[in-house]
């Protein structure tokens, strides 16, 4: 899984992550996606103000 976030103004890469976990069961596709977004979300570089 390779999740970017580009920037909708200039169309530039502003982050990127991947994770390549192999699905254990194919029936869990859907949950085992979810929690591996979470992970690479949990690093994603959030500014503090």
């Amino acid at each position: 899984m390779i999740l970017d976030f580009v920037d909708a103004r200039t169309n530039n890469l502003v982050w990127r992550d991947s994770m390549a976990d192999p699905v254990s069961n194919p029936a869990n596709i859907g949950s085992e996606f979810a929690k591996s977004a979470k992970q690479i979300l949990d690093e994603f570089p959030v500014e503090k103000k």
